[in-house]
């Protein structure tokens, strides 16, 4: 009852941050709605995005074997630099998800992708990622990246922004085939859920 307790506190504080986060960057992008409360300071695009990000990695299950041994850190990889990868390098920092800490690492454009458990892959390299998503095919790999192409290629989770919010989309389909459990949770909160194999 107590861990039923834990959890639901756990979703509806997300479900706040969420909401926070959407109408803020609504706000910022000319979505017509009102100005939050002073105490409440807007957020960029980047900063919306990072929040998610944190928050998909509680909400999805890695097989055991993924991770070294009990202590192992959650990995995250970026490609690129730039404002959403320190708007994430703040978010994380000193964070723990589902009692692991957490490795964020850098890469570029062409880099080779390390071990990791969260793949981002930035817009810029949509045209590229049908080649990068098959490098990390078959792995416990989330990977997340934005906007339609992404998604298109076989990307599990796709950033998009729509009426001035930014939303996102699930390719259930492709989690499963990679051995990762996406909570319902979390799919009750996206804006399309697939699930068929791209």
């Amino acid at each position: 009852m107590k861990d039923r307790k834990t959890h639901l506190q756990s979703l509806r504080f997300w479900s706040r941050s969420m909401a926070l986060a959407a109408g803020c960057l609504s706000v910022g992008l000319g979505g017509g709605l009102p100005p939050p409360a002073p105490a409440a300071p807007s957020l960029t695009e980047s900063q919306v995005k990072a929040l998610c990000l944190f928050n998909f990695a509680k909400y999805v299950e890695w097989p055991t074997n993924s991770f070294s041994n009990a202590n192992s850190p959650l990995l995250l990889v970026l490609q690129g630099d730039g404002a959403f990868t320190a708007a994430v390098q703040s978010s994380f920092k000193d964070k723990i998800v589902n009692g692991r800490t957490i490795a964020i690492q850098v890469i570029h454009s062409g880099e080779v992708i390390p071990p990791c458990h969260i793949l981002f892959v930035r817009s810029a390299e949509n045209k590229r990622a049908p080649d990068i998503l098959k490098r990390v095919n078959g792995l416990p790999v989330l990977t997340v990246g934005e906007e339609p192409p992404f998604s298109d290629a076989g990307g599990m989770i796709s950033f998009v922004v729509r009426s001035g919010k930014v939303r996102f989309d699930i390719n259930a389909a492709a989690a499963r085939k990679a051995g990762l459990r996406i909570s319902s949770n979390l799919l009750q909160l996206a804006d399309t859920v697939s699930d068929k194999p791209r």
